[in-house]
This record gives structure tokens, sequence and C-alpha cells, in this order.
């Protein structure tokens, strides 16, 4: 039998009245006195099996569903309840049978701050799940093709830059990664030969003793006296390779005579050189990458140039330029520590002034091709901002650790296939930096500004400034114990990325340069061959 209603008038699960549900009184006691406070009974105290009907709360205030927001694709799921509950704060303010003055109608209901930020990003997520499939879709229907004469065509159409090289570890991985797949042939051999001259070259180019542990690389460090030692076994592999690569006698796809001999000569030299210095000097390890010539070189190539680029030079001229050669070392030379007293000044402050940038939406959409370089490029700017400040509470600001790393599964793509465990994943505030960082240089590059923008002082500081002002407060972020502030987080993220872009921007114009250096020597040798 269902309790009765304890509200004055109401008539509620009484024989004459209608069933309805009912709640039990809240057990916190401030919730409890706003329940006594509201319903008019004077001096009443309520027992365990004391309730209060339905219909003496707004409609607001009865929870019939609940919701659950799938992390992945931000859909929402709701399902009904099976009994009806009471949000969390609902006080019974509707009473019929007493006077008007005691109910309080319409009662408006608030999200939560928590709520609103589970469904915004709930929404947003969806959002990116939905453009994402439909960039996929369209990068599918663009890069496909059927006939010859059409990847012909699509081929004229991409430009491939002249200092693109093909003994890359992301060429490397790229190819691995398409190993099932029929549009690339010999895939998994063209891999494995380009991760072994990377890994022979990783060995053989070995300067500093701590190479290896910075890199997370067992091949970049040096060769020791171990029995065990991995890049000793490589080497004698390595020759082995070469000596059946050479025994096959192919006439296409092999190495030079030359270039075979050279390279089986360079890893049996190393290898001696290792076993002497080991076992006749007792060395504890060996730099690989001290064996060479580059320092004579770079010596005897400063002599040829300050003596007027003359490649055979005399003993006097030798004698000359050695002498200036130590008077430059012995000179003294401005360090970072004498530039920091040294203000700026007003022009290169409000060097950002006469620039006006304006960051939309539509522009950030069309960096959503490139997330996974962007949040290559955002860790490393976390990485920098984090040596900077050192700062436990700041890190959790501007990296994503565990779980929290495989939500931005798109923009973490690319570090995830490249992380040996030293990599940043950056934080949403940190991205956030750089693409607006990445629009600014592009705006900034536009044909209306670009003429003032190269021309003027200090690039960077007018990046950074634009970025800055136009880059909204994208979290509500405390100063931390150490006195850090959000301004000065956003301001070390900017500062790294403004270089970043900078320096990327300055490679793109310079190849551009050298593209059209080398297409005018082409075509001055074609008129001369004409001519004649």
């Amino acid at each position: 039998m269902p309790n009765k209603c304890c509200v004055p008038g109401c008539t509620d699960n009484y024989k004459t009245g209608k069933k309805i549900q009912v709640f039990s009184f809240p057990k916190d006691a401030d919730a409890l006195k706003q329940w006594l406070r509201a319903i008019p009974r004077k001096d009443f105290v309520p027992t365990s099996c004391t309730k209060v009907c339905a219909d003496h709360f707004d409609a607001s205030c009865i929870e019939k569903t609940t919701s659950y927001t799938d992390p992945r694709t931000g859909r929402v799921i709701e399902v009904a309840l099976a009994v009806p509950r009471l949000r969390p704060g609902s006080v019974p303010t509707v009473f019929p049978g007493c006077p008007s003055y005691l109910s309080v109608r319409d009662q408006s209901t608030r999200e939560t701050p928590d709520a609103k930020r589970s469904r915004q990003e709930a929404s947003q997520l969806a959002r990116a799940v939905e453009e994402s499939l439909a960039s996929y879709e369209a990068e599918q229907e663009r890069d496909r093709f059927s006939s010859l004469e059409e990847l012909r065509a699509r081929l004229q159409g991409v430009s491939v830059s002249p200092m693109w090289t093909v003994f890359n570890p992301h060429v490397a991985e790229a190819l691995s990664a398409r190993k099932g797949h029929t549009d690339f042939q010999h895939a998994t051999a063209t891999a494995e030969f380009i991760k072994i001259i990377l890994r022979w070259w990783s060995i053989v180019n070995v300067e500093t003793p701590s190479k290896g542990f910075h890199h997370r690389n067992v091949y970049e460090e040096p060769m020791s006296n171990h029995t065990d030692d991995p890049k000793a076994s490589f080497l004698s592999a390595f020759i082995t390779w070469l000596d059946v690569w050479e025994l096959y006698r192919h006439d296409t796809g092999v190495l030079t005579q030359e270039t075979l001999s050279a390279l089986r000569l360079s890893a049996q030299s190393l290898l001696a050189l290792v076993k002497y210095c080991v076992s006749e000097l007792h060395f504890k390890y060996i730099l690989l990458g001290k064996v060479q010539t580059d320092p004579l070189e770079s010596r005897f190539g400063q002599y040829r140039q300050m003596a007027g680029g003359q490649y055979h030079i005399s003993v006097r001229q030798l004698c000359g330029t050695e002498g200036r050669i130590r008077l430059q070392y012995a000179l003294p030379r401005m360090s970072n520590d004498d530039l920091r007293g040294i203000e700026e000044t007003d022009s290169v402050r409000d060097a950002g002034t006469s620039f006006s940038v304006h960051v939309s939406d539509a522009d950030l959409d069309e960096l959503r091709a490139q997330m996974p370089v962007i949040g290559y490029v955002g860790g490393y700017c976390a990485h920098a901002a984090m040596k900077v400040l050192k700062c436990e509470s700041c890190q959790r600001q501007l990296v994503v650790t565990g779980n929290a790393a495989e939500t931005g599964e798109d923009t973490h793509s690319l570090i995830a296939q490249l992380d040996r465990g030293g990599l940043k994943f950056p934080s949403a505030l940190v991205i956030a930096v750089v693409m607006y960082t990445e629009v600014v240089v592009r705006k900034l590059m536009t044909e209306s500004t670009s003429t003032q923008f190269l021309h003027g002082p200090n690039q960077k500081n007018v990046v950074r400034q634009l970025t800055l002002d136009s880059l909204p407060r994208l979290e509500d972020i405390d100063t931390c114990e150490n006195g850090h502030t959000y301004e000065l987080l956003v301001t070390l993220v900017a500062n790294c990325a403004a270089n970043i872009m900078l320096n990327n921007l300055c490679k793109q114009r310079n190849d551009l340069l050298r593209i059209e250096k080398d297409q005018k020597a082409k075509n001055r040798k074609a008129r001369i061959f004409l001519g004649k």
C-alpha cells in the first residue's frame, strides 16, 4: 500500500484520492530545513515513513529519463527511468489545497555548469566526428583514380619539395602502414631497406655519449666494450648483408661496385677500430661520429674563403688566415646574459599594432585536415614551455596523459606513431594556441600585408602579439602555487609556435626561390642551345 502525502489538504493515495508516486524527506540537514519551511505545517516533525507526493513538485524537478554520452563519438543515449526521481536540490513548491501565496509556480531550473559543459563537449565531439568522416570521404574521393591518364593528370598538380628525402623514419613508417594495400608495390621490402640504412647511419653518426639516452634509441648510444652490444651485432650482420647482395649480381636495383666496396670497408674498419680501442686501449666507449674529416675540411674551407675564394692557397695565405682566425677566438664575445639588461624599444613592442587580424571559425575549420601535424607541433611547444616553467601544476595544463590522450585520436595520431616514450601529448589549450598562430601567419602573408610584414622589425613579436590578441580565454586556469598565470602559459606556447611557423615560412619561400632560380637557369641554357 503506498504511503499517504503529509501535506495539509492533500488526499493523494487515500481511498478517495488518486494513486501517485511519493518521495521521502531528504537526509541532508539543510535540504530538510528547506522542505519543512516550504510545507505549511506548524511544529511538524517528519519520520522515516513521512512522504510528499509528486503533485507538490514542479514538473521540472522530477527526472523521468536518464542519458549517457559516448566519450568516443559524442552520441547521447537517453532512456526512461523505471521509477522517476527528484533532481538534487528540489523543494516542494505547489500546494493546491492551501492559500495561493504558499505556492510558487513556473519555477525556472537552471542548468548546472558541469551539465552544460558536458552537453557542449558532447555536441562538439559529435560534430567533430561527422566532419572527420566527411573530410575522410572527400579525401578518398579526391585521391581516387581509375586510369593511368587520370593518375597522370592528378600528379601534374602535385608539387614535391626538392628537399624531400627518402631515407627518413617517417617514410619507413608510412610504407609499413600501407603494407596491406595493393597501391604500393614492394612497400614492406622498401621500408625494411630504409630502416637498415637509417640504423646504420644512427650507429656511425654518434658524436655525444648521451645522444641515445635523449633520443631513446639504443642504436644512437656509443659503441661499448660489452660482448652483447646490439650495435656491433648489427654491423656484422650489415657486412654479411652486403656480401650476399653482391653475390646476386643483379643489373638493376643494386649499389654500384664502388659504393658497395666503400660501405663494406667502412663497416669492417669501424668494427676493427672498436675492437682495438676496447681490447688494447681499454676504452669504455667509442664515438664513431668523431671518425671523420669534417673538422679538417671545415678549417681548410675557412682558409679558402678568407683567402678570396681561391681553391689552391699559398703558405703565406694559410698563415695569414690562421692568424686572423685565432684573433677572432681571442676577442671577447657577448653572451645571452649580457643582453638581458637591454629593454625592447617602443617600435619593437608596438610592432603588432599596425596589423589587424581576425580569426574566425571558418579559418580554424580549414586546419582540420592538418590536425596530426598541429598536434605534433603543439607537443613540442608544450615541451618548450615546461622546460622554462619546471612546474608540475602547469604541466597538467599543458599536456595530457593516460586515457585523456586517447580522446584526441586524430590530433595525437602522429605523436603516438613516432613516440618512443618521450614525446608530449598537448592539451586542448596548446592545440588552440598553435592553430591561432598558424592562421595569423597565413593572414599576414596575404597580398595586402605580406610586404609590410616581411620588411618590418621583429616578425616573431608581431605574430605572438597578434595571436594573443585574437585568442579568447579558453580555460579558467588559476595562478599556480609558483605564481605562473594563465597569460604566462599562453605567452610561452605562442612564442614557441611563432618560431616554428616563421621557420617553416622561411623554408617554403626559400624553396620557391630555389625552384625559380633553377627554372631561369634551364631557360637560359635552352636559349643558348637554340641560339647555336
